[in-house]
């Protein structure tokens, strides 16, 4: 699961391999729309074709945890409509 803490202190995380100059995008749990948004990357990319299978199922994985997250520490919050 990538966690902030985890990203940061692992020299072979995602964060950590991106090149100096390279743009990125960080999607919080915080944020109401982050797991429906990698999920839907998730859902584009099995339509585009990529055959990363352990990194898709993975997206899924942790849109279900954003979620999970998100409940727990802003229960009050609205969510979002069921699918």
């Amino acid at each position: 699961m990538a966690i902030k803490r985890d990203e940061i202190s692992n020299p072979d995380s995602c964060l950590n391999r991106a090149f100096r100059d390279e743009p990125i995008f960080v999607l919080r749990a915080k944020d109401k729309l982050a797991a429906k948004l990698v999920r839907d990357w998730a859902a584009k990319a099995v339509i585009e074709g990529h055959h990363e299978d352990a990194k898709i199922k993975a997206a899924w994985r942790y849109a279900d945890a954003m979620d999970a997250w998100r409940e727990k520490n802003f229960p009050d919050a609205p969510q979002e409509p069921p699918k």
